[in-house]
């Protein structure tokens, strides 16, 4: 059940050009308080890694997750792909990002999430969640970000928000370039292309992977 990378009470780390793949579980986990209450987990940095091929046996979860309260932390330039679900898996819904409870002060910009089991964003009780300028690629049966609050909240989609019925904004998102699977077969080359040059193993340790 364990993650590739964990972090629990974190503040100012800096977690990025990793290659994480072939997990049960997430590859990315961080946040370990299930309320946003402040705490010391603050302005940590998840950036530009690879990961894929996860979640391939357990449920509820995603190539990141998170939890908790994290002012200024910041989830940039990752590529992400092939999220998976098990067949035997009965939990709920796999994702590329799931911001889970109590979730709240993430920046997640110009990362690229595609090949996802469902849908590539998900949010539990997670709120000021701000999504800009990232690439999100979804089923034609699942929507591009999928929130599941408790049943007294009814949600409704207005502008760039994800509002919960007293006009709270769950989730921003912005000049995002969103893509069902027919259109995302038109752009993928290009866009992932460009994804790895940046993401993952930086260039002079690359040449690892051929050993």
């Amino acid at each position: 059940s364990a993650v590739g990378i964990w972090l629990g009470f974190t503040r100012s780390c800096d977690v990025s050009n990793n290659r994480i793949h072939d997990l049960p579980y997430s590859g990315i986990s961080i946040g370990s308080q299930w309320n946003d209450e402040p705490s010391s987990a603050a302005n940590n940095r998840i950036e530009a890694n690879y990961i894929f091929d996860v979640m391939q046996e357990l449920g509820d979860g995603g190539a990141i997750y998170t939890l908790g309260c994290q002012p200024l932390t910041v989830l940039r330039d990752n590529h992400i792909h092939s999220v998976r679900r098990s067949e035997l898996n009965a939990a709920a819904p796999n994702n590329g990002f799931f911001f889970d409870e109590g979730s709240k002060g993430y920046l997640v910009e110009g990362n690229i999430v595609y090949d996802t089991a469902f849908s590539p964003l998900r949010g539990h009780r997670a709120k000021g969640v701000i999504i800009r300028d990232n690439v999100l690629v979804h089923g034609r049966r699942e929507p591009v970000v999928y929130y599941s609050p408790p049943y007294d909240w009814p949600l409704t989609l207005k502008g760039n928000g994800i509002l919960r019925d007293d006009g709270e904004t769950l989730m921003t998102l912005e000049d995002n370039e969103i893509f069902d699977e027919r259109g995302w077969r038109r752009v993928s080359r290009e866009r992932i292309g460009q994804a790895r040059k940046t993401a993952g193993l930086q260039r002079e340790f690359r040449k690892l992977l051929m050993e």
